[in-house]
């Protein structure tokens, strides 16, 4: 799948953010696949904005809206090159 993304000012020093997006809007299918790849997702599909977070390994976490065409993930600023390479390898087989 094809992506594009750019960092994110954060609040703490800790972590560092990135928003990814897509071409398209992420659709169910995408965030169980994801979820399934990465980690431990919730899924709040009853809200009017069925929201998703999935917490993956090293303290990465990742979170957004079914339908919009972006979201955002979390990485713990020390293991943030290795987990960023894992998801964008994964975004890539997508």
């Amino acid at each position: 799948m094809r992506f594009w993304n750019k960092k994110v000012e954060g609040c703490f020093d800790y972590s560092t953010i990135y928003e990814y997006r897509f071409e398209k809007p992420i659709t169910v299918t995408l965030i169980q696949a994801l979820g399934g790849r990465l980690g431990s997702l919730q899924y709040f599909a009853d809200l009017p904005r069925p929201f998703f977070r999935i917490q993956g390994q090293g303290g990465t976490q990742i979170r957004g809206i079914q339908g919009e065409r972006d979201f955002q993930a979390v990485f713990l600023s020390s293991s943030r090159p290795e987990r960023q390479g894992a998801l964008e390898a994964i975004l890539r087989e997508l």
